[in-house]
């Protein structure tokens, strides 16, 4: 099922992509200026509104009573919709993504329709971090499950204040995934257990390098199975001064 290949592209991407390296020097300040592949992020009101990519390419972003409306990209666009200021779905290139949220308006179901049908739903611990992300196929078998634990308490290179509870500068199709959510008040977690749909461990290693104001400037992700350890990808976050 395409949903298995877009699991193994979860833990593949650090080294598939290519992207040119951004400079290691971090002003200490909130709004993130560069990381991945985005050369440069430009704001309006404190919200990005574009997304400009190394290679030239430009993402546009819009915004309704301060929450993301959209998404324009040159190869296709995303659309968000709200009720009662919780988000309720999303049109994604042509195909559908499904929430539900708790009263607190946190997510904790996502369902994708598209070429294929998966189901997350998320849990969260008594501080409001997210505790485990349990992913299903269209048979409501588990395909896998993540685990988050240690959390830093340190600030994440992106902000609730965004609009979003998810970063939509990853491919759409990681969505149903947790690395998309940063909303975590007690920060980033150290360590991410992931079991697959045959019982197989990964253990997700997370290490950071921080601003003087405690915002993270370099993410360093180890990926261990069977008690072997790879890197799987190393991010450095720059940030500009705000205004």
């Amino acid at each position: 099922m395409k949903i298995k290949v877009y699991f193994f592209l979860l833990f593949s991407a650090g080294f598939i992509l290519s992207c040119n390296k951004v400079e290691e020097t971090i002003a200490p300040c909130k709004q993130l200026d560069q990381y991945l592949n985005i050369s440069k992020i430009e704001y309006q009101d404190n919200k990005p509104i574009s997304l400009r990519y190394y290679g030239g390419s430009l993402s546009t972003l819009g915004y309704v009573d301060g929450k993301l409306s959209f998404l324009q990209e040159e190869s296709g666009r995303e659309d968000y919709y709200y009720e009662n200021s919780k988000i309720l779905s999303a049109n994604l290139y042509g195909d559908t993504l499904l929430f539900e949220t708790d009263g607190l308006g946190r997510i904790v179901k996502m369902k994708f329709i598209g070429d294929y049908l998966a189901t997350s739903e998320i849990s969260y611990d008594a501080r409001g971090n997210i505790s485990k992300v349990i992913v299903f196929d269209d048979q409501g078998d588990i395909t896998h499950q993540s685990e988050f634990f240690d959390f830093d308490g340190k600030k994440n290179p992106f902000s609730k204040d965004w609009g979003w509870p998810f970063d939509v500068t990853k491919p759409y199709n990681e969505y149903i995934y947790f690395r998309n959510f940063f909303l975590n008040p007690d920060g980033n977690p150290k360590l991410i257990i992931m079991t697959t749909q045959t019982d197989k461990k990964l253990e997700l290693y997370y290490s950071y390098g921080y601003t003087d104001d405690d915002h993270v400037a370099i993410e360093a992700l180890r990926f261990r199975v069977d008690g072997n350890d790879t890197l799987l990808h190393k991010y450095t976050f720059g940030y500009i001064d705000c205004e």
